[in-house]
């Protein structure tokens, strides 16, 4: 691993303790059950192409999606995308304004 990377596993790894008491092995067998992709090469290639701005934002969202999805089982409804956007902002990730600008435009 890039040791630059290092930062941002221990901040995506302390996310998902802290809202799921999982780890990341946990998120990594998740992932490739799901979609038959190694989650750390999908991280490393978005580090080597993007930069960590963009890892940032990748962790952040499978963070949210996770949220959304343990939201969406204990409540029994689905959210919608204003609900998942305001959603994002209860649960503590770190953002900056460079991935806010980036959000809007997309």
């Amino acid at each position: 691993m890039n040791p630059f990377m290092k930062p941002l596993y221990q901040e995506f790894e302390g996310h998902l303790y802290r809202l799921f008491n999982a780890t990341i092995d946990n998120v990594r067998d998740v992932h490739l059950d799901a979609t038959g992709k190694v989650l750390d090469e999908e991280f490393e290639t978005l580090f080597n192409k993007y930069g960590p701005r963009r890892l940032r934002q990748e962790m952040n969202w499978q963070v949210t999606m996770l949220a959304v999805i343990q939201r969406e089982r204990e409540t029994g409804e689905k959210m919608s995308l204003d609900d998942i956007g305001a959603f994002y902002w209860t649960l503590g990730l770190r953002h900056e304004e460079l991935e806010l600008h980036e959000m809007e435009d997309a």
